[in-house]
């Protein structure tokens, strides 16, 4: 390369890594991106599922997180209570790890205890606004887990309009006592 105004070519070393939300080949074919361009970048190419279908993820990334914005904020949280923890792994995570990270980063700042509880989570992590959107946006395939859990939202939903009458619950889901 040749740096503007010189007359020398100088050489460097370099590799680059991007990274994208998009599916490249077909922004090729519908011509939104320079083929290419595509054809260099794409030496060796890497998928990453989103965190929610890797949710195993979920506590190696919070622990990294912990730990950079401890020592960022000055902040000596050593972990999540269970239940932070529990909300954490079944949320969507529409954001993918970017919202996780940003998650955390709120929670130390907010948190007065030594570990994260649920109550220094957001809302929408604590109380989606749809528990059954997020059951489904979870990505679990199975007809049969998925099912029980609708059920036990609807259930729960029933009981507290009928503040735990039982028999009205069941009326209400038309269902048998």
């Amino acid at each position: 390369f040749r740096r503007l105004g010189e007359t020398q070519d100088r050489k460097c070393d370099v590799r680059l890594v991007a990274a994208t939300v998009r599916d490249l080949p077909a922004e090729v074919a519908a011509g939104r991106f320079r083929e290419d361009l595509f054809y260099r970048l794409n030496v060796l190419n890497i998928t990453v599922p989103p965190l929610r279908s890797r949710r195993e993820d979920i506590p190696l990334l919070t622990d990294v997180f912990l730990a950079r914005y401890n020592e960022r904020l000055g902040t000596k949280i050593t972990g999540l209570e269970p239940t932070a923890g529990k909300l954490l792994y079944e949320y969507a995570w529409p954001g993918n790890v970017r919202e996780l990270e940003n998650t955390i980063e709120r929670a130390m700042v907010l948190s007065e205890h030594r570990t994260l509880r649920a109550t220094d989570l957001p809302d929408r992590i604590r109380e989606p606004a749809d528990p059954i959107a997020a059951e489904l946006a979870r990505g679990d395939l199975s007809i049969k887990s998925t099912v029980k859990a609708v059920e036990r939202i609807l259930i729960q939903r029933a009981l507290d309009a009928t503040h735990g009458n039982r028999t009205r619950a069941a009326k209400l889901l038309k269902i048998s006592h």
